[in-house]
Order: C-alpha cells, then sequence, then structure tokens
C-alpha cells in the first residue's frame, strides 16, 4: 500500500468509491472541472491510498482559517472512502493518520468531521482513533439542487 497525493488520473477510481459510498453516480466531467482548482487551492488536501497501482481509498481535508483567539486554523475532514473489499486492512487509519500529519503541519488547532449517526462501524473507528462523537453534536443542512 502506498499513500499518495491524488492526481486527475484517480479520478475515475475515486468516482466508483464514491459510488459505494453514497449509492450514486459521480460526473466524472465535473470532477475533471473542479479537480484543478482544489489542486491549486493550498487549503485542500486529496490524499489517497493505492494497491497495486489503483484507488483503493480517499480522504479530504479541508483547512478553514479562524479569527479567534491565536487565529490557528482548524481542519475539516470530509468523504473518508475505503473500497469494501479493502476494509478492516488499515486502510482507513492510514488515510486518517496522513490527514492528521496535515493537520499537524498546518498548525490546526483541532480536526473536525461529520459521520452519519447510524453509521455505528464508522463512529466505533473514528472513536478507536481518539475523536470524541459522544461529546459533540454536528447540525448538516442540505440545500436545494441548482440543477
Amino acid at each position: 500500500m502506498k499513500i499518495v497525493a491524488l492526481t486527475e488520473r484517480d479520478l475515475p477510481d475515486l468516482a466508483q468509491l464514491y459510488r459505494q459510498f453514497r449509492g450514486e453516480e459521480s460526473s466524472l466531467e465535473d470532477m475533471r472541472t473542479t479537480f484543478p482548482q482544489l489542486q491549486k487551492n493550498t487549503d485542500y488536501t486529496l490524499i489517497g491510498v493505492k494497491e497495486g497501482g489503483r484507488l483503493v481509498g480517499s480522504v479530504m481535508g479541508v483547512l478553514c482559517r479562524e479569527l479567534y483567539g491565536r487565529c490557528r486554523p482548524f481542519m475539516v475532514v470530509e468523504d473518508v472512502i475505503v473500497d469494501q473489499a479493502h476494509r478492516r486492512g488499515g486502510i482507513g487509519t492510514l488515510l486518517m493518520r496522513a490527514i492528521e500529519q496535515e493537520a499537524f503541519r498546518n498548525q490546526c488547532s483541532y480536526i473536525m468531521l461529520v459521520t452519519d449517526a447510524t453509521r455505528r462501524e464508522a463512529l466505533g473507528f473514528y472513536e478507536h482513533l481518539g475523536y470524541h462523537p459522544d461529546r459533540y453534536r454536528a447540525c448538516k443542512k442540505y440545500l436545494s439542487s441548482v440543477d
């Protein structure tokens, strides 16, 4: 297994991973339009794990700037996904440790993520890594589609 920065060539594999995670198709055309914008923005970190040249896991970290206190940033972790056939093999831990290293490198004061409260396995995984799902509550509101 190898940890890599995602490239445009990884987008078809990433779309397949997202299909497993979200149960819906991702537009490769839209991904190819958006990816270069994220890649240029140093506040975005896109990390993957490859096995045998194939993308088997991915995570995105977004650096958020603060204006209070010492103005240290924090990181929001999104879209943590590991291929179903590769789960429970340490890939998720590799991804989370890699994104945590990026947060440390950027002197983040904390990392936060949101996962569905019904995803008991995911909640257990994050708790095992030191995240505290019982101490915090997250709120999420989906906005109406622009289509």
